[in-house]
């Protein structure tokens, strides 16, 4: 009987060990954290650089805090040249790790993310804090 509990205790771990890696090797990985105010005579706001090691892996951000709660803000994530690499949206208050979509970002090349406060009064300011990631492995 002792030798069952083993055997099932055993297969038991490795079952639960295979599912969890299974489990999280899909999930985002948002690394580099960003605390940005965007105000009137600044509109665009820029993170610190993250090099990009994956050919095939899209940028992916997290927005965890807003001040004021309701502010709209814009995401985007811009090269060197401060060309937009992807399709840049527009979110109010914080949201989940999101997905940039049509990403145009390369190989060995370094990304910044870029914000700008889309609502309230022109003389305002508002911070947006969060997570992101060149690379969403």
């Amino acid at each position: 009987m002792k030798n069952v509990i083993k055997k099932f205790t055993k297969v038991a771990l490795v079952f639960t060990f295979v599912f969890a890696c299974t489990a999280t090797a899909y999930a985002y990985n948002t690394k580099f954290s960003f605390d940005l105010t965007s105000g009137m005579f600044s509109p665009w706001k820029y993170s610190s650089e993250a090099y990009k090691y994956s050919a095939d892996e899209n940028p992916v951000v997290e927005c965890t805090y807003v001040e004021p709660s309701d502010a709209t803000f814009t995401y985007d994530i811009v090269n060197s040249n401060d060309e937009s690499r992807v399709v840049a949206f527009s979110a109010e208050g914080t949201f989940a790790t999101r997905e940039f979509e049509r990403n145009t970002t390369v190989q060995n090349k370094k990304y910044r993310l870029r914000v700008k406060r889309d609502s309230g009064a022109w003389n305002s300011s508002a911070n947006t804090q969060g997570t992101w990631n060149i690379d969403s492995y």
